[in-house]
């Protein structure tokens, strides 16, 4: 509120900056609702060419050398609270919002990154491509996630990145992020989960004492990224243990 204040030079109470808040966004809404309908009717140089920040966004083409550098595309969602203030009453109601971020990495400047595995004693250094300051860009909607997918290709259009230019996509694993995303959208490339969720998974399939007792084997699996060999542990511990026990707490894992 502080920062709308400032730029435009007015004070401004609480529910005076929610009203301009909802025009805003309505404006913005309208503005990718044109976007959603252009992506199905019209060339994807039109759709960039019709942002009004095509220019600011549009990267070199240099950038598209997948010998120099590499492209990547991270998804993600989380659950919000939203208040509708048209009705009489305030209305609460949950939205997800999805996030995505494009950003690029120089191969060829590379940095040392360290990882804490789980309790910190397996601690390891790893080569990284160095993320290129200045290159990134974010997006979010409310959208549901069949048309989260034409947003984020339409944002890619608009930087002058084709689908197929992105290398690697990012996420926690979710269902929605690769079955409506990531595996449509991107087949080709390398799809890379986050450990820590995936983690949380196995302990929802290992909730029997027995069972856990092999989720430190199960961990090194899937840090080594050996999902083959999960898949196949997992059913021989549920023909010996049976099924997880729905009842049971969720397990807290110590990351």
């Amino acid at each position: 509120m502080r920062n709308l204040n400032e730029l435009t030079n007015v004070d401004l109470n609480r529910n005076q900056v929610r009203i301009v808040s909802m025009h805003v966004g309505e404006f913005i809404k309208n503005e990718f609702d044109e976007l959603y309908i252009d992506i199905e009717k019209k060339s994807p140089e039109i759709i960039s060419q019709k942002h009004p920040l095509v220019e600011e966004l549009r990267i070199n083409e240099n950038y598209l050398d997948k010998s120099k550098y590499l492209i990547v595309l991270a998804v993600d969602g989380g659950r919000m609270q939203m208040f509708d203030l048209i009705s009489p009453k305030k209305k609460m109601r949950w939205v997800e919002t999805k996030i995505f971020r494009i950003s690029i990495y120089d191969k060829n400047n590379l940095c040392d990154v360290s990882c804490d595995k789980d309790d910190g004693k397996n601690q390891k250094k790893y080569k990284s491509a160095r993320l290129i300051s200045g290159l990134t860009s974010y997006g979010a909607t409310n959208r549901n996630w069949e048309n989260t997918g034409p947003l984020i290709i339409s944002h890619l259009y608009m930087r002058g990145i084709k689908p197929e230019d992105i290398e690697v996509c990012i996420s926690d694993g979710s269902v929605h992020i690769l079955q409506k995303i990531f595996l449509p959208l991107f087949p080709k490339s390398v799809h890379i989960l986050d450990y820590y969720h995936k983690t949380e998974a196995l302990h929802k399939c290992l909730k029997t004492n027995k069972a856990l007792e092999k989720i430190q084997k199960l961990k090194k699996y899937l840090w080594e990224g050996k999902i083959d060999d999960i898949v196949r542990a997992l059913k021989q511990i549920q023909l010996k243990e049976g099924k997880p026990d729905e009842k049971k707490e969720k397990v807290m894992i110590q990351r």
